[in-house]
């Protein structure tokens, strides 16, 4: 038998606002997704203000193709960020 909340949707979005929400382990986690320099900004700021100049942990990740070629590479075409609950991922490409 199966928890009663596997059957809740995981994820959710809102496309006024390019946001996922992601739930994962009775948690959710808000995801911006864009590729607008504005958001970034807006994000960040954002993020400095629920952190009031605190010591923060960020998360950074960011993902590119593959190459098949061990001495090329491609640029990278997204970047990922976390604080807590909330995430932003740009699309570099």
């Amino acid at each position: 038998m199966y928890p009663a909340a596997w059957n809740m949707r995981a994820t959710t979005y809102d496309s006024f606002n390019s946001t996922y929400s992601v739930f994962f382990d009775g948690k959710t986690i808000e995801t911006k997704v864009t590729d607008k320099a504005a958001d970034v900004d807006s994000w960040i700021e954002e993020a400095i203000t629920l952190h009031g100049g605190k010591p923060t942990v960020v998360g950074l990740d960011n993902e590119w193709r593959p190459n098949r070629i061990c001495y090329l590479s491609n640029k990278t075409a997204a970047l990922q960020l976390c604080i807590d609950d909330k995430c932003l991922i740009v699309q570099l490409m």
